[in-house]
């Protein structure tokens, strides 16, 4: 029996959170981490955005949370910031929204637009 959409969305954000963007690759440049990001963003928004748009771009917002907590942990400046951190990677995503698929199609951090 296939999963229902939201199994499918939950599995997801445990996929998102098995990559460990806050915790294990710290020695990674954003560059780096999109090379590991992008196709399959870009796979889960092409399958589930098509029917599911609202709660796959809901779910994917999950990404820009991990990319927060990365930047915490990469950037002693950061360290204990949540909100600067978020405004860090809202002006980065404004500076060059091509780096992440995620920006391209709109899905940008909350703070910093």
């Amino acid at each position: 029996m296939p999963l229902t959409p939201r199994q499918r969305l939950r599995s997801i954000r445990q996929t998102i959170r098995s990559w460990r963007l806050g915790s294990t690759r710290n020695h990674w440049r954003l560059e780096e981490l999109a090379k590991l990001i992008d196709p399959v963003v870009q796979g889960w928004l092409n399958y589930y955005g098509r029917f599911y748009r609202t709660e796959c771009v809901n779910v994917l917002r999950h990404v820009n949370d991990a990319l927060a907590r990365w930047t915490r942990r990469k950037y002693k400046r950061l360290k204990g910031r949540k909100v600067a951190s978020v405004y860090w990677l809202g002006r980065l995503a404004q500076r060059d929204p091509n780096l992440l698929y995620l920006w391209r199609v709109g899905i940008r951090p909350a703070a910093g637009r």
